[in-house]
């Protein structure tokens, strides 16, 4: 993992909003369940790609899941690297695109063909939240630039570069094929913002970007970030008689997906903050904790129930049910091959309509054809 402070892994952030770095500076760096996970998971396919053992997993069930969405990202990486060079968790100095003395980042897979001279900068995600795309993308690109630079101290020429996604648990691979002059332009902004970024003083050059300040320790008190956020909201409000009304933006204003992932994002922010200084005894004016819902009941000791109710005259067969495993446990039980006799009798309810990005590569979901609406414009009365 990248430890450097113009981190590829943050260059979402830094690139954008080069103010964030000192934001950030002083904050501690938390880990969450989900990079607890993500690093397990980032460990285990090394050394599977090492052909190395690896069991630090807190139990058998999690090893289990963890190990087959991990070998569908190495089996790929093998095929892909078969008579090619491979680097796994790649050390890669990216300081002359950051302008970090010494600054690098840890590329999770670098395959090189000596023969065409093809370079590919490959990506583990092990997060299921986030769909994530290669295209433009700020760490793989310097993760790019690093692998190339690194390969021609070699010797080799690199003619052409393909970055990839990799997100098993998503069941989702992405690539994306960038030209040696677009990855070199691409490191000369990076560099010119990284330099904005090393000198810039906290509250200076703060620009809010909706994927930027989604994941920036700093959002819940950035000023930038909740003057963006108020405007967006405020945007959606005008007076009408001197009452603030709620009105639709014409079709050329209207609130993108970018825009409500950052109003969504800060009052998530803004609530955790509440929670944790509650949690820490702050008192505070407008909240307090109490207790909620309590969790669903269950026995704390099973044997000594169903001894009781043995007691009380009750038949096994009265207090104990028995059923069909689950069906993706049936599906691992019997593997690949035996599972398509089965699959005729698997039912599966189409998905919903889902609001997304434009940006998503999924085709559209048509929900109704024009034809199922009356037109309305043949109508000249005003509708009640």
């Amino acid at each position: 993992m990248s430890h450097a402070v113009l981190a590829p892994s943050s260059a979402h952030r830094w690139i954008p909003c080069p103010g964030s770095i000192a934001m950030c500076r002083d904050l501690p760096n938390e880990d969450t369940e989900a990079s607890i996970e993500g690093t397990k998971a980032h460990e285990m396919a090394a050394h599977m790609l090492n052909g190395e053992a690896w069991l630090a997993v807190d139990s058998i069930e999690e090893g289990a899941v963890m190990f087959s969405h991990v070998k569908a990202y190495t089996d790929d990486i093998q095929r892909r690297a078969d008579g090619k060079i491979l680097l796994v968790e790649q050390k890669v100095l990216v300081a002359p695109w950051t302008g970090e003395k010494d600054g690098f980042g840890t590329a999770d897979a670098i395959i090189f063909d000596e023969t065409t001279g093809h370079l590919e900068v490959r990506d583990l995600k092990y997060g299921m939240v986030v769909l994530v795309h290669a295209e433009e993308n700020e760490q793989l690109m310097l993760y790019a630039l690093g692998a190339k630079h690194l390969v021609e101290t070699f010797g080799y020429e690199v003619k052409s570069v393909t970055v990839a996604i990799h997100q098993p648990r998503r069941d989702h691979y992405d690539e994306w094929s960038v030209s040696i002059e677009k990855l070199l332009e691409f490191g000369a902004y990076a560099r010119s913002r990284g330099t904005i970024a090393l000198s810039a003083m906290p509250g200076e050059e703060l620009h809010p970007d909706p994927h930027g300040c989604e994941w920036c320790p700093a959002k819940t008190f950035c000023k930038a970030y909740e003057e963006a956020v108020h405007k967006i909201v405020f945007d959606e409000f005008t007076e009408i008689n001197g009452v603030p009304t709620a009105v639709a933006r014409p079709v050329e204003g209207e609130v993108t997906p970018g825009e409500l992932d950052m109003v969504e994002a800060w009052v998530s922010a803004k609530r955790k903050w509440i929670f944790e200084q509650l949690n820490a005894g702050v008192p505070l004016q407008s909240w307090k904790l109490v207790e909620g819902r309590a969790g669903n009941r269950k026995f704390s000791d099973e044997e000594a129930v169903e001894a009781l109710l043995r007691k009380m005259r009750f038949k096994v067969s009265e207090f104990t049910e028995k059923s069909m495993l689950p069906l993706t446990k049936i599906e691992k039980l019997v593997g690949k091959e035996r599972w398509q006799q089965l699959v005729k009798y698997v039912k599966q309810n189409p998905g919903q309509a889902q609001m997304t990005p434009m940006s998503d590569k999924r085709p559209v979901f048509q929900t109704a054809s024009i034809d199922d609406f009356d037109d309305l414009t043949r109508i000249s009365a005003p509708l009640e």
